[in-house]
């Protein structure tokens, strides 16, 4: 009884929030995006990820006690081709022109959050699994809910004007609906039961072909053409029943706690991950923060074998120089726009589940502020991390040696608020899931002394960290 109390208070303080947010708007009669957010008892993001059918959008980051889940599309943009971070970017400008917000109850972001993701690169016949999302896209959803904490907040966005009290009324019992169907967490829901998932080596490119891609990588790199590229492995799996990616995701947050957690669904194909690597995050208007993520090893069985490996990973002359280049390249794109700047003084680990990573942290004040977080994308995206040095003949090579597409594997990912802070991320150790059908993805920076047998053990380990989150073994 004290819960149906509880969300019937939450109810009716949306309702007065909405009449009062919608009292502010100048016209009326002309619907405006109008977002109002109120506190509501805890609920798992996840769980609501799980109940909920149709288009969601799930991040999460373990560390920090966040988490959000935004249901459905009330308002989205697609954006292609040359200047689509630019497009984007002005699309969500736009809009917030025309917004009117409702957030009493100190949400963690102020305003509306919209939820961004884009495709590694651009090409002009994508594959068509990756269709349904695109080479760029915005999206608002009906419902959001974040949670931080103990606490949570439910923010509803509607297209309000002269006839919105209808709406209103269905959004708030769908919402309903979906926070009673997730009051029980995650492992109350119900998912269906599959066998293992394993390798349809017939569709896979053999080991020995990627190999013969990483020598050719290297002697281009030998010969001066380029100083590193990024090759990336499509691996493709399949198991008996159908691939569960709320079940995915709740491995993830358990065994990737140092990572961010993405899932994006769309017409039954869900693209989702533990991500190591932030692009970039904005915050305050005019502060960035970046991580800098290159050069790997494995994880030891111990604590001496796992000190061992990390202090060969550390005076290894190949993931130095490898880390090296993405720090300076990240400078070079940031330093024009900073009037401070200050990095970790060298690489440290960084420790993920079964491999390990140099890291190093870039903190930078921006000279002047940006409409929001997309403004800054066009300038990193991709980095040597991801790509390679110089970009757009390491882009050629990979487009060539490749012989795929990688979709929005390797490309940025993440979230804005209506301040236009935000925080966008890499999308590695990630994999597109399809009823009971998985492709999965790994990449390894080559350099010019890379050995395409040690690269091929190295995209085999960061393949493991996935397959382990779709099926809870290696």
């Amino acid at each position: 009884m004290r819960a149906r109390i509880e969300a019937l208070s939450w109810v009716e303080k949306l309702r007065c929030a909405y009449a009062e947010a919608t009292d502010k708007a100048l016209y009326p009669d002309v619907p405006a995006l109008t977002s109002v957010t109120v506190r509501i008892p805890w609920v798992d993001p996840l769980a609501v990820f799980g109940q909920a059918k149709g288009a969601r959008t799930f991040f999460e980051r373990p560390s920090r006690g966040l988490s959000m889940v935004g249901i459905g599309s009330l308002w989205r943009v697609d954006c292609a081709g040359e200047g689509r971070f630019e497009k984007a970017s002005s699309a969500w400008k736009s809009l917030l022109a025309r917004t009117i917000v409702s957030d009493r109850d100190a949400p963690p972001f102020p305003g509306p959050v919209v939820f961004a993701g884009f495709a590694f690169d651009t090409p002009a016949n994508p594959a068509n699994h990756w269709l349904s999302f695109g080479q760029g896209r915005l999206v608002l959803p009906k419902i959001f809910i974040v949670s931080k904490g103990n606490l949570s907040w439910l923010t509803l966005n509607l297209m309000a004007g002269k006839k919105s009290e209808g709406t209103l009324k269905q959004r708030v019992d769908e919402a309903f609906c979906l926070l009673d169907g997730s009051s029980k967490g995650v492992g109350a829901l119900p998912e269906p039961q599959a066998g293992s998932l394993a390798e349809d080596s017939n569709e896979n490119e053999s080991p020995e072909s990627w190999k013969r891609a990483v020598f050719t990588a290297v002697q281009k790199i030998r010969e001066g053409t380029l100083q590193k590229v990024v090759l990336a492995r499509q691996v493709r799996m399949r198991q008996e029943g159908r691939i569960s990616p709320t079940l995915a995701l709740d491995r993830m947050r358990q065994g990737f706690v140092e990572c961010t957690l993405f899932a994006f669904l769309e017409d039954e194909a869900c693209f989702l991950g533990a991500t190591p690597e932030r692009l970039v995050s904005l915050y305050d208007g005019s502060h960035v923060l970046l991580s800098c993520l290159a050069g790997s090893a494995g994880r030891g069985l111990d604590c001496e074998e796992d000190l061992r490996l990390k202090e060969g990973l550390l005076s290894d002359r190949k993931n130095r120089l490898e880390h090296a280049l993405v720090v300076d390249a990240i400078i070079k794109a940031l330093t024009p726009l900073c009037s401070e700047l200050t990095l970790s003084p060298s690489p440290s680990p960084a420790y993920i589940r079964n491999i390990q990573h140099l890291h190093t942290l870039v903190l930078g004040t921006l000279k002047r502020k940006p409409a929001n977080v997309l403004d800054l994308i066009d300038l990193l995206h991709p980095t040597p991390a991801v790509g390679g040095l110089p970009k757009e003949k390491a882009l050629w090579l990979i487009r060539t040696l490749e012989g795929f597409d990688r979709g929005w594997y390797s490309g940025p990912v993440g979230w804005l608020d209506g301040s236009g802070d935000g925080e966008m991320f890499v999308a590695i150790r990630s994999a597109l899931l399809s009823g009971n059908e998985a492709l999965l993805y790994a990449g390894c920076g080559i350099m010019a002394d890379s050995d395409p047998k040690a690269e091929l053990e190295e995209s085999r380990l960061k393949l493991e960290a996935m397959r382990w989150a779709l099926n809870g073994k290696n």
